[in-house]
């Protein structure tokens, strides 16, 4: 059996080498979707505050017993390239835009599965660091219980534009709607109340 066993070591890429690739990656995005100037000139900044602040959460945000699930890897990293590119160049105008769409995909990615209200906090100290040395603006994190920084691409059902919400209430009558659609299919019968922290599940 040994003489049919291997073992594969693939250490991770270099800061320097992700900071090529997504550079690369985000760049030519930008450029085929023709965003602004403005965005366009932030690709350094967006892809160094995507390295810092996924270093940042694998070196302080580390899992224990009763937290394994806390592991964090470069998929987690791709995860948020990906959402980043859902952006529509007729809403991510400007540098700051572009600044709350990279907090709303780092909740998204990471927070999300954050369990304690520690460790959140922790994670919003972290974010707001990295947002305020690079992109220069600050999150005011303490509003975000009341109304979280959230994004949807179906506010308008003729054109999935990703865009940011400005209440979480403003999506629930289209949940509503897609719940009653669904019950009148005869497939199933869901009976849900879409409170905050539902919509935030949908949408994350």
């Amino acid at each position: 059996l040994l003489q049919s066993f291997s073992i594969f070591a693939l250490p991770d890429p270099a800061a320097k080498q992700l900071f090529h690739i997504y550079t690369v990656r985000l760049g030519r995005f930008f450029t085929n979707k023709d965003f602004s100037v403005d965005v366009k000139s932030s690709l350094y900044i967006l892809v160094s505050c995507c390295l810092v602040i996924y270093y940042r959460v694998c070196n302080n945000i580390l899992p224990t017993p009763s937290k394994v699930h806390y592991i964090f890897n470069l998929r987690d990293l791709a995860k948020l390239a990906q959402g980043l590119m859902q952006a529509s160049p007729s809403h991510i105008t400007t540098q700051d835009r572009l600044a709350l769409l990279f907090g709303h995909e780092c909740l998204r990615v990471f927070c999300d599965r954050l369990v304690t209200n520690n460790d959140i906090e922790l994670f919003y100290k972290h974010l707001s660091l990295t947002v305020s040395q690079y992109f220069k603006i600050t999150f005011d994190t303490t509003s975000w219980n009341e109304h979280p920084l959230l994004f949807c691409n179906f506010l308008k059902t003729d054109e999935k534009l990703y865009q940011q919400l400005n209440d979480w209430k403003q999506c629930c009558p289209l949940l509503l709607d897609y719940q009653l659609r669904c019950n009148l299919s005869g497939q199933s019968s869901l009976k849900m109340v879409f409170f905050k922290e539902a919509v935030e599940h949908v949408l994350r």
